[in-house]
């Protein structure tokens, strides 16, 4: 299994081609060289933490700039007129040379010595205030070397709000402003999707022939969280679209206890990604590919081996199955589905 490369493959639900907004401003200000491996591991040692992979995949196709899509719409207040949201102004590249740079002279350094903006990682976006709020790749609770959530940090409110679980979410949420008067309607339809929707055949039989009988409201569970975090329904690298992964793969091991690991890969567009209402519209497989190899490296998928048959079938640890569990109890608990 390879590690993904192409951005595309972090933002499928995005034409990159048509992302950028490449003005004078951006050309001058934001927009630098493709960055190379040596220049991303200097940087990354000056600033103190490891990027994730998904932005610096986003930087090799297009170092910096100025998107049209610039706001990031916050959750739906009832007693609200309109969609309430935050604005950035551009995308610091990965470098030095261009002013609004990671490293550069309205990066990272200025931020946190000159305006005292509090270290909790990588500040990668600005904002039209111009200086009042920014936005942070915030590693607090994963450490300098993990995957970090995205916050909004305004220093003037001593304000910090969690926008993303990590930052492929935040980039495929943002949107134009004339977009966020048709979110909420989109977003209540992609509710009822994976409220009521049609499972697809074999996610069916997976759920009838699992022997859980609350598989098909964990499944519908987990799907409805997350809505809630992105705004639609759609698997990524996030914790929650692993814990998918995750129940995915339990039910259909339990259900189809000698099939092999490349005859799941083959059958995974069937289960939610390609065929029947419920459903993720596509997906990337090389999402599905890493978060099957990690699960192997931690030890948690196991080969079966125990059944005549099973010679090339991986199992859950006993120990992985009840986290599992747990998390998918706790999730079904805030839904009545």
């Amino acid at each position: 299994m390879q590690m993904k490369t192409d951005a595309q493959n972090y933002f499928p639900e995005i034409d990159l081609s048509q992302f950028w907004d490449d003005d004078e401003l951006a050309l001058e200000e934001y927009v630098d060289d493709t960055p190379d491996d040596l220049l991303i591991a200097s940087v990354e040692n000056e600033l103190g933490y490891k990027l994730p992979a998904s932005y610096i995949a986003l930087m090799k196709q297009h170092n910096g700039g100025i998107p049209y899509a610039t706001c990031f719409p916050l959750p739906a207040d009832d007693d609200a007129e309109e969609q309430d949201y935050i604005e950035i102004t551009g995308f610091l590249s990965i470098g030095r040379k261009k002013m609004n740079s990671l490293c550069g002279a309205a990066g990272n350094k200025l931020f946190k010595d000159a305006w005292h903006y509090p270290d909790y990682g990588v500040y990668i976006c600005d904002c039209p205030s111009a200086g009042f709020d920014l936005i942070l790749l915030d590693y607090r609770y994963c450490g300098p070397e993990g995957e970090p959530s995205v916050a909004y940090v305004n220093i003037e409110d001593d304000e910090i709000i969690t926008l993303a679980p990590d930052f492929a979410t935040f980039v495929q949420n943002l949107a134009e402003e004339s977009e966020l008067v048709s979110l909420e309607t989109d977003r209540a339809y992609e509710i009822q999707i994976v409220e009521e929707a049609d499972f697809s055949p074999l996610l069916i039989k997976m759920c009838r022939n699992c022997g859980i009988p609350q598989a098909e409201q964990w499944v519908r569970a987990v799907a409805r969280e997350v809505v809630e975090q992105k705004n639609y329904f759609a698997l990524h690298e996030d914790p929650l679209s692993w814990l998918m992964y995750d129940l995915e793969y339990l039910l259909y091991s339990f259900a189809f206890p000698k099939a092999s690991v490349k005859q799941y890969l083959h059958d995974y567009p069937l289960i939610l990604a390609e065929d029947g209402e419920f459903s993720t519209n596509g997906y990337a497989p090389a999402f599905v590919a890493d978060w099957m190899e990690t699960r192997i490296k931690e030890g948690k998928l196991k080969p079966a081996g125990v059944m005549v048959g099973q010679k090339n079938a991986l199992v859950f640890t006993t120990e992985t199955m009840e986290q599992i569990v747990l998390q998918c109890k706790a999730i079904a608990e805030k839904y009545d589905l």
